[in-house]
């Protein structure tokens, strides 16, 4: 594979960002601020593809409604499964949503950035809440227009240890759980601000802490921990979002044991509940304490066709030579039952129709052979060591392996040794998807950015490859733990089309990417063309978000109403702080 440095792949532009030479088509998504007549240069080809990739789109669905397009049919909500036989298919979108798009503008205003949310949950005069912040999404829980934020963290315990593989616990230590858990919900606010020409240009935002509507009726055990991935469907068909977090498990004298997920389903007012106990049944799982393994990778999808929404997860257990993948089966209201669905060892788990039969198939990652070849650590080769497709047989089995992608190496000719994200999208627009990889070195040293183009049949090839920070440069100076000196990797990406030119810009997520010099946590991949991408960094005047986000630690009391001089005052204030 050809290994191509940062410089040759970026080079400054004429506004001072970087540009990548080789570059990426990117999947026209949602765009909900596109004029009405917008559409009017695109084919009924095009406008079908759309509607049945993104069923959640109303634009699109209204276009092609206006056009009189049937679009091959129509997608079947959760809801309305409930009543259809289980022979029945329903065509399923190409890409779930699991929470992973970011609109440019909510209400005709720029969206809001959650960087400072991530720093006071962080850092400030206080003990911080995390150690550190992952994965996140974004969904309206509340159903008022403004998008809302659920963000993943590394909780601040005493008896947990991150110095070696960790989570691991040493009880002599304190404690090693936390009834709250890992994760925190955000509920969004926005106030707009200035006008010119009688159209508001600016808002202020801010965060009210909701974290009192996750209602966790568990044992502290079986809150989160060390969940490095948050996805958001409806998988009670109540037309709210629920909440799915696995869970990586927990080291105890060496050994990882397994450790349930967590699956939040909406009540009936508002909130959500945490219902592994009485939600969850089948294969490895333990009554009232849900799906005990260790779960790296998760992802969330309609597997098999029936109109609801399922759950793959990886596992961490070795079976024979090899591994397993479990799913959890939804029976239409939300109830589950786990059942081994797969056979394959590894940590990621990414859904997508990749060859367009009409089903979900599954993007794996897992340990290279050859990079542990490398570092003297290869056991068990090498059926477990498989990177690449995971074709689903129709109904939610995934035992057929597709497409294998070839290894890359770093600058200092090292294999990387895993691959612990895996993300899709149509990147090139040709109606298949792509893939976006995070490639890492042995216990995370150095990292890189792969891009995977869908070239049709099932095949595929390498169109980027970006390191972002190198690794050691002998093997005398790898690390013997994770959290090193080298340590680099974005814990996920998210989508958007924040210039509004039709095509997808990329949002890096991750606060193990500050050793980069190039890439920091919240950067954008905008496109400026065909292949074509500036680097903007939060620090730059052109970032596309809100940067400044009001924060309330705690879900504060309902506030009289404001009066005009009131509001006046706060929004000079909130003006006047935007030119400091």
């Amino acid at each position: 594979m050809l290994l191509l440095s940062l410089q040759a792949l970026i080079k400054p532009s004429k506004n001072k960002h970087f540009r990548n030479v080789i570059a990426l088509c990117v999947l026209l998504t949602p765009m909900h601020s596109l004029a009405n007549d917008h559409f009017s240069s695109w084919s009924d080809k095009t406008i079908c593809r759309l509607a049945k990739a993104t069923p959640d789109n109303v634009e699109y669905q209204a276009e092609s409604t206006k056009r009189g397009l049937s679009c091959g049919g129509s997608v079947t909500s959760s809801s309305t499964a409930k009543t259809q036989s289980s022979s029945t298919k329903v065509i399923v979108p190409m890409k779930p949503f699991r929470g992973d798009w970011i609109p440019s503008e909510i209400n005709g205003v720029p969206m809001w950035s959650p960087l400072d949310v991530k720093r006071k949950l962080t850092s400030g005069s206080q003990t911080p809440l995390y150690l550190g912040v992952g994965a996140n999404a974004y969904g309206d829980f509340d159903n008022d227009g403004i998008v809302d934020y659920f963000q993943l963290g590394i909780p601040r315990l005493p008896g947990i240890s991150w110095e070696y593989s960790g989570p691991a616990c040493e009880v002599a230590l304190g404690d090693c759980f936390l009834q709250s858990g890992n994760m925190s919900v955000f509920k969004i606010q926005q106030i707009k601000t200035k006008k010119v020409d009688g159209k508001y240009t600016s808002a202020m935002y801010t965060s009210v802490d909701s974290n009192d509507l996750l209602i966790n009726n568990n044992p502290p055990e079986m809150a989160g921990t060390g969940s490095n991935r948050i996805s958001l469907a409806d998988f009670n068909g109540d037309g709210k979002l629920d909440i799915f977090t696995n869970d990586n498990g927990v080291m105890y004298d060496g050994k990882w044991l397994g450790k349930n997920d967590n699956y939040y389903l909406s009540n009936k007012g508002v909130g959500w509940t945490e219902s592994n106990a009485t939600h969850v049944t089948g294969v490895s799982v333990k009554k009232g304490k849900g799906l005990i393994s260790m779960s790296h990778g998760s992802s969330v999808g309609d597997i098999d066709g029936d109109g609801d929404i399922d759950i793959v997860v990886t596992s961490g257990k070795w079976v024979g030579y090899n591994g397993e993948l479990l799913c959890y089966i939804n029976q239409g209201d939300g109830h589950m039952k786990v059942r081994k669905c797969g056979r394959q060892w590894g940590f990621v788990t990414e859904l997508g129709d990749i060859d367009n039969d009409g089903d979900l198939d599954i993007v794996f990652g897992s340990k290279t052979a050859q990079g542990e070849r490398e570092m003297g650590t290869l056991q068990g080769c090498c059926r477990r060591h498989f990177n690449g497709i995971l074709l689903n047989d129709g109904t939610g089995n995934f035992y057929e392996r597709g497409f294998a992608f070839k290894d890359a190496k770093n600058s200092s000719g090292f294999t990387y040794d895993s691959v612990p994200g895996a993300y899709v999208s149509d990147l090139d627009g040709d109606g298949d998807l792509d893939v976006v990889r995070m490639l890492v070195g042995y216990l995370y040293s150095g990292a890189s950015l792969s891009i995977e183009e869908n070239i049709g049949n099932g095949q595929f090839r390498n169109v980027l490859l970006q390191e972002w920070c190198k690794g050691p440069a002998s093997r005398s100076e790898y690390p013997s733990y994770e959290g090193n000196a080298f340590t680099c990797h974005a814990s996920d990406f998210k989508f958007g089309d924040f210039n509004k030119d039709g095509l997808i810009d990329i949002v890096v997520q991750g606060f193990d990417i500050k050793r980069s010099d190039e890439i920091k946590d919240g950067a954008v991949y905008m496109s400026t063309g065909k292949f074509e991408y500036d680097i903007i960094l939060p620090t730059q005047d052109d970032y596309p978000f809100v940067k400044k986000m009001g924060y309330f630690p705690k879900k504060v009391a309902e506030a009289k109403p404001q009066t005009q001089q009131e509001i006046e005052d706060e929004l000079a204030a909130f003006e006047a702080s935007l030119e400091n």
